[in-house]
């Protein structure tokens, strides 16, 4: 049922303007229903995908780590070899991908790799330079001039030290 009203009035009353009243009819289906509204439905282009954030971890758990001698028992900190930083390891990481073929704009942005780096490990680069102990030092110096029998039996004491 079709009933004529001011326009002016209509609009005043719904505090409308004229573009939604044209959008509404434009977007109208048989039956007067109007489509559903398509705002945030779509998937972002920028999202990162499962399988390229797990390849990111697996990457980085891939590297070699060292604990603190003194503080391990108080931190879960890791230490990765001076050698290495957040753009070396990045630099791999993008190597990696081309060799598997994956294409280089799918390949996430470094800035995606810092950030898994920094909030999902306990990583550090480079251990403190005074990282072993006195009993350490003389272990290792130890263990480089002994022979096989008495490494084994060295090797034992120092490992003992270490838990």
């Amino acid at each position: 049922m079709k009933q004529r009203v001011c326009q002016k009035y209509f609009l005043n009353t719904l505090d409308i303007s004229q573009t939604t009243i044209r959008n509404t009819l434009r977007k109208r289906q048989d039956g007067g229903m109007v489509e559903s509204d398509k705002r945030g439905k779509h998937v972002s282009v920028n999202k990162l995908s499962d399988e390229m954030r797990i390849a990111i971890r697996n990457h980085i758990q891939r590297f070699p780590c060292l604990e603190s001698h003194y503080s391990r028992n108080r931190s879960k900190k890791k230490y990765l070899g001076g050698e290495l930083n957040i753009s070396r390891m990045y630099s791999l990481f993008k190597d990696e991908c081309l060799e598997k073929d994956i294409r280089e704009e799918e390949i996430p942005k470094q800035w995606v790799y810092t950030d898994i780096f920094n909030t999902e490990f306990n990583l550090s680069f480079k251990a403190p330079a005074t990282d072993t102990c006195d009993l350490c030092d003389e272990f290792i110096i130890k263990l480089k001039e002994a022979n096989l029998q008495k490494r084994t039996n060295l090797q034992q004491q120092y490992d003992e030290h270490l838990s």
